[in-house]
């Protein structure tokens, strides 16, 4: 019984320690790889937001519209 109650305790305590939020400075260098503008298009302008290293990737187009879905939804 000792053995499952001191294994469920480590396995708890990494949860935790592996959980924790962000600090500043993390948050910070992720700021810093954003880059956003517009893109003029035939009839007004496109926003775009580029964040992450500047490294080949698979990109991610977010459209937005639909029944009762907010342009600011991922905001």
């Amino acid at each position: 019984m000792k053995k499952i109650v001191l294994a469920a305790m480590i396995a708890f305590l990494a949860l935790l320690f592996g959980c924790q939020n962000k600090t500043e400075e993390t948050m910070h260098q992720i700021e810093q790889f954003s880059n956003e503008g517009f893109v003029e298009v035939a009839g007004g302008k496109v926003w775009y937001k580029i964040v992450g290293k500047e490294q080949p990737g698979i990109p991610l187009l977010v459209l937005h519209g639909g029944p009762c879905v907010p342009h600011n939804y991922l905001r």
